[in-house]
């Protein structure tokens, strides 16, 4: 198992934080194509984490990787409020919106948690599901 943190502050690093998604999922077996939406729920979950933190002017959110052969999980967690997940049937076709959509329709499951001062988005993909 490994398990991975870290501070993100800037787009670039969410690049980053994309390239380690890849990596990780490759090192563990996961297919191609569960990569590449792995890839797109990272960056997802990411960009909205630091539009809120950049809007509420918080200088950084955390994102852990816990990745096994059979188990990937993404948590990003930041200062803040709760949000909820609403179903959608459809996604949104406007320029913002589509995350979290997207991300329910590409993992197994979406928690949200609340702490004190945290708000955590957990996200687990189980491999060959």
């Amino acid at each position: 198992m490994t398990i991975i943190e870290k501070k993100i502050k800037t787009e670039q690093q969410i690049i980053e934080a994309m390239h380690c998604t890849a990596n990780l999922a490759k090192k563990y077996g996961f297919p191609t194509t569960m990569i590449l939406k792995l890839q797109l729920v990272t960056e997802e979950a990411c960009t909205n984490a630091l539009e809120y933190c950049q809007h509420q002017n918080i200088s950084f959110f955390k994102v852990k990787w816990k990745v096994k052969s059979n188990r990937f999980e993404l948590s990003v967690k930041q200062k803040g409020g709760e949000f909820t997940l609403a179903q959608q049937e459809e996604v949104n076709t406007g320029i913002r919106g589509r995350g979290l959509f997207l991300i329910q329709q590409f993992v197994d499951l979406v928690e949200i948690r609340k702490d004190k001062e945290d708000v955590e988005l957990l996200i687990i993909k189980e491999n060959g599901v």
